[in-house]
Parts: C-alpha cells; structure tokens; sequence
C-alpha cells in the first residue's frame, strides 16, 4: 500500500514547479521584459537546483531520505510565501531559485525513497520508473492548467497548502511504513538482483535525457513568450504546457510493462522523431491548433527520455545513489545553459529560433542512444 501512496508526492511537489514554471516566465512577458530575461527565470532555478543536488546528493541516503522530503516541503512552503508577499516580477528570481533548493532536496531524496520500498530490483526498478515518470508529469501538466485558470494569488496559496501537505504526509507515511515493515518483513525483500543482469547504460541515460531537457526547459521558457506575442488567451497558454505533460505520464505509463525498449534503438527513433517534428512546429507555428498538436508529440518523446534517464540511473545496485544525484545535476546544469541561450537568440522578430537548435541537440542524443544500443537494438 505505502508503495502506491508515495505516488501522490511527485503529483503534488510538481503541481507546484509546473505552475511556477508557467507563470514567471508568463508574467514576465506580460511585463514586456527581454527574451533574455524570461529565459533567465528557468535558468535561475536550475542552476540553484544543479548546484543544491550536488551538495544534497552526497549526503543522501535511505535512511534520511524522509527528513531531507520534509524539509523541501516546508522550504517550498516558505517560498510560495514569498511569491504572495513580495509579487514584483524582479523578486520572483529569488522565490523561484528557492523552489529550486526545495526541488533539488525533494527529488534526490524521493528516488532513493521510493526504490527502498519497492520489492526488487528489477521489475521494481521499471514500475517505480513508470510510477515516478507518470506522477510527477500529472503534477506538472496540473500547475499550468490551473495556474492559467484561477488568480495568481489564489494558486501561491494552494501551493503554500501544497508544500505543507508533502511534509506532514511524507512524515505520516514513513512512520506507517516503518510499522508495516516491522510486522511482515520478509528475508528476502530488500536483496537486489546482481547488476550483471543489466548493462550499465546510464551514458546513454544521460545524454538522452540532458539533451532532452534542454528542449523542454526552452520549450517552458519561450512557449508562453511566443504564446504571449501570438495574442494566445492565459488560459490556451496553459493548456499547451500542461497538454505536454498529460501526454508525457500516459507515456511513461504505457511504458510499464516494457522490458527491452530501454536497450533497443527503433524505440528511440520513434520518439525522437516525434520530438523534432513538435519542435518544428513550435518554433513555426502559430494557431493554438499547431501548438496543441506539437505538446502532443512532444509529451510522447518527452515521457520516452524521461524514463530512460531515471530506469538507467536506477537499475544499477551499487551506483544508483551516485547515479540519481548526477540525474539532479544534469537537469540543473541543462536547465541553467538552455533557457538562458535560447533566451539571447530570442527577441519579437526571433520568437522560434531557439527551437531548431533544441531539435538539433535532441536528435543529437538520440544518434548517440542508437550507435551505443548497436545492432542488437534494432
């Protein structure tokens, strides 16, 4: 039971994210602010979150996991404080790199968290990577909508509430658990399987995802830009963002049951493709039609590299500590270069350019993931 119930943590920590994510660059926008600005909004929060899972990753384990959780739900508490309290859009840098520190701290610990209880190595690895994948992309489509619908105000409070619910039922949980484990523990629960049963291709995991990261954070920073300079309501700017994302977790959950996609290269292709072509028609288009039809597409390859980048960094036994805090790093490090180039390349007569350098560097990564599978991926 405690396994399905951490679930609903990714949900709530990323509603968060995808409603600020949205907004800040949204009112940014709004504000007549550079290009290079409103992509400097995403890039303040992942070098704060690059940086944070660094220093957070070498102190986690499965054993503190559950204090560090607590401790990002109350800082993403105080933040969402500081959002409602001091809502000039130059402070917003300072509130967002705080969810950035919160992020880092939740995410590092919540993995590590959630293989602990899972029953084995290998067919838990692949459901606690679906589960992860597809929860946390609910939460992050879900902020966008309902950022897009509701006052800005309104949408801080529900995230201050937010921040408090993942600290005080992250805590509640542990302790039901540690009781559940007391009374049916069994020999044979916690033991891995050999990490010889799999090859190690968190490389490919990483570049995969790093390059896949990079064309989803200039696609949350210049998508609402673009939407802005298109006449595009709030709320049809919301819908495309969390379209995105919907699609991104019924990926990840159509995924669950694979066991050899993640070592072959037609699968790779097949979403890489569909991640150009979204990249294309956002960089291009200009009806609210064509960008509904690129979130689409784009959430398909997004919850395929999504995946990948978290099955790799976990399926290995006596690495996937490390493994985990490089993940954080590089989606900081990505986060923090991509929006911030992309926003230089950006300006009203230049509002898609930054989008075929994104489609680039992702089919890039995908070249990478076919030649490493080789032959015997086809």
């Amino acid at each position: 039971m405690i396994r399905w119930a951490l679930y609903v943590f990714p949900i709530l920590v990323n509603y968060v994210l995808g409603g600020a994510f949205f907004i800040v660059p949204l009112r940014c926008s709004q504000a007549a602010a550079p290009g290079w600005v409103v992509g400097a909004t995403l890039s303040a929060w992942s070098f704060v979150y690059a940086v944070s899972s660094y220093l957070i990753g070498r102190k986690t384990t499965a054993d503190n996991a559950v204090r560090l959780i607590v401790f990002a739900g109350l800082l993403i508490s105080a933040a969402s404080a500081g959002f409602l309290l001091f809502p000039d859009v130059y402070m917003q840098f300072l509130w967002i790199a705080l969810y950035g520190v919160g992020a880092a701290t939740y995410c590092t610990a919540f993995q590590i968290f959630a293989k602990s209880v899972e029953p084995d190595q290998n067919t838990g690895v692949v459901r606690a990577t679906a589960l992860y994948t597809a929860a946390w992309s609910v939460g992050m489509a879900t902020g966008p909508f309902v950022f897009g619908l509701l006052p800005v105000a309104g949408s801080f409070v529900i995230n201050l509430v937010i921040g408090l619910c993942i600290a005080a039922g992250i805590h509640l949980l542990s302790k039901y658990g540690k009781r559940a484990e007391t009374r049916a523990e069994t020999p044979q629960q916690n033991s891995p399987l050999p990490s010889g049963n799999k090859p190690d291709k968190v490389l490919v995991g990483w570049i995969v995802g790093g390059t896949g990261t990079v064309a989803i954070f200039v696609l949350r920073s210049l998508v609402p830009y673009r939407e802005n300079l298109l006449s595009f309501t709030q709320a049809e700017a919301g819908i495309v963002i969390a379209a995105v994302s919907y699609v991104q977790a019924l990926t990840a959950l159509a995924l669950i049951r694979g066991k050899t996609f993640m070592y072959r290269a037609l699968p790779a292709v097949a979403a890489g493709l569909c991640g150009i072509a979204a990249l294309v028609i956002f960089g291009t288009g200009n009806t609210f039609i064509q960008f509904l039809t690129a979130a689409i597409l784009f959430g398909i390859y997004s919850g395929y590299f999504y995946f990948m980048f978290v099955y790799h960094s976990l399926i290995s036994p006596e690495n996937s500590n490390r493994y985990v805090a490089v993940n954080e790093v590089i989606v900081g490090a990505t986060g923090t270069a991509g929006p911030f180039a992309a926003g230089l390349l950006t300006s009203p007569a230049t509002s898609g350019a930054a989008f075929p350098v994104a489609a680039a560097l992702s089919a890039a990564g995908i070249l990478f993931a076919v030649i490493s599978f080789g032959k015997d991926g086809k």
